[in-house]
């Protein structure tokens, strides 16, 4: 929610201090032409560690691996790459050793693509891997599910012929890394999003594709779910709630308005009967997407957290629009605690959340700031405590004229966090103005964090307006107040 040039910003706020333990913060980088966050881990010391993959400009990846603490600084940092390969790590998992990372590595040029298991050590530093080949086409899209001593990994591999990820794959590792067995040649063409155990039968297992599919130890198709629970398409998860019931996510759109498309969150029974479903996004005039690789999660099942990217206008232009991350906690009757959007001051796209020890939830993805940086993806996370706020903003490069505001949207009190040089001009002023102009809020700015009560102000979009005391901008925020 920031432009960013250089250098690391290491300043927390009072209001950070008093929130340690329930935190939320900001982090970006934009030190490459091309970065996306694509999966993230909470380790034992309840520090993130995220998997970036990056552009290397010439048509291939490699991977970045960062180690946030709990107020999003950077703490650990390391690069992996593979001579003429690309490389993405889809999923991290904590392990005696350090980190299993399982993801996929390809080389079009000469129809190598490859399954990639790694082991990975504490310091982020790759000690080991294995290269299972897949075919001539890449995994390009890949989910896991940790039950008991195994992991199960569904997703798809990109068809050469239509472009698009519709050939199915599943594999079984046990939690050291081991592949147990490994299927591509399955009897339907179709994306692959997710997998879970069928909790009232162990031996059996659900693949989510359009249409729900049960299938046996060895993969074989058994059950097709037509139509599958909520008509929820594409891009979706499946996680389990209780011995007998499933959430299940994905897009929902309106029958004979596919323009306007939320996104959808059920419960459903293991006998695929519909339950419960909820649908959140800006209904009426845009297309609401659930995070591409994980849009579900939960720790306690009184926060369970749903997600996506919000605000794409058709006919979508994904890069050149604004657009916001939308959050949803529900409780575990998938009653709504709260319904949160974050950014709209730049093109935000969510690719995952996870769920947080402390009760919050870490969403990640990537910014372009299509309008003053076009040429760059900035890696982007964001971490909201329980209540969906954050308190504290990092970034690698820090603008040396930075102003931020925080959290956005925000209820009765936004936080005001401007540079040490800018302070130093002296006589700045903070005016709040209404989508109409008019002067809503005024106040002098002599330090560098200032918070300010909006108690007074309707739910309505403003704009933060910093000034010299001789009426010249220096800079202006969007800002949105909630109910």
């Amino acid at each position: 929610m920031k432009k960013i040039v250089s250098t690391i910003l290491l300043s927390v706020s009072l209001l950070t201090l008093t929130f340690a333990q329930n935190i939320g913060f900001e982090f970006s980088s934009a030190n490459n032409d091309s970065q996306v966050c694509v999966t993230s881990a909470e380790n034992q010391s309840n520090n993130y560690i995220i998997s970036v993959y990056v552009s290397n400009g010439i048509g291939g990846q490699m991977v970045e691996l960062w180690e946030l603490d709990q107020q999003g600084y950077a703490i650990n940092f390391s690069s992996i790459s593979k001579t003429d390969q690309s490389l993405a790590l889809y999923n991290l998992f904590e392990a005696p050793f350090g980190y299993l990372g399982i993801g996929a590595t390809w080389n079009t040029d000469v129809d190598s693509c490859f399954f990639w298991l790694s082991r990975i050590d504490q310091n982020l530093t790759l000690m080991e891997d294995t290269l299972i080949y897949i075919g001539s086409n890449p995994l390009t899209l890949l989910q896991c599910t940790a039950y008991q001593d195994t992991i199960f990994c569904a997703g798809s591999i990109r068809d050469s012929n239509s472009g698009l990820p519709v050939i199915p794959f599943v594999a079984k590792l046990s939690k050291s890394g081991n592949l147990l067995f490994l299927k591509r040649d399955f009897p339907f063409y179709s994306l692959l999003n997710d997998i879970i155990i069928l909790e009232e039968n162990p031996d059996f297992y659900i693949l989510n594709t359009p249409n729900l599919r049960v299938v046996d130890t060895d993969l074989n198709v058994l059950q097709v779910v037509s139509p599958s629970p909520f008509t929820l398409f594409q891009q979706g998860d499946l996680a389990p709630l209780t011995d007998s019931t499933f959430l299940i996510s994905g897009k929902y759109f309106e029958f004979m308005n596919s323009d306007n498309r939320q996104i959808g969150i059920g419960i459903s029974n293991y006998q695929f009967e519909e339950i419960k479903m909820d649908t959140f996004g800006r209904k009426g005039d845009t297309i609401d997407y659930p995070a591409y690789y994980k849009s579900i999660d939960y720790i306690s099942k009184d926060k369970i957290y749903c997600g996506g990217t919000s605000f794409i206008q058709p006919p979508s232009s994904f890069d050149t629009i604004p657009t916001a991350f939308v959050l949803v906690q529900y409780d575990s009757l998938l009653n709504k605690n709260w319904e949160r959007y974050y950014g709209n001051d730049a093109h935000y796209s969510m690719t995952g959340l996870l769920a947080t020890e402390d009760g919050g939830c870490l969403m990640y993805g990537f910014r372009h700031d299509y309008e003053n940086n076009p040429n760059v993806i900035e890696l982007y996370v964001l971490k909201v405590d329980e209540n969906g706020q954050l308190v504290n903003s990092t970034s690698l490069p820090l603008n040396e004229n930075n102003f931020l505001t925080y959290p956005n949207p925000f209820s009765n009190w936004i936080n005001i966090e401007i540079s040490e040089k800018l302070v130093a001009r002296n006589n700045l002023q903070l005016e709040v103005y209404d989508a109409l102009g008019k002067l809503m809020l005024h106040q002098k700015i002599t330090n560098s964090s200032v918070s300010i009560n909006t108690t007074k102000l309707t739910p309505a979009v403003y704009f933060c307006v910093l000034k010299e005391k001789n009426g010249t901008v220096i800079k202006t925020q969007k800002i949105i107040k909630q109910n």
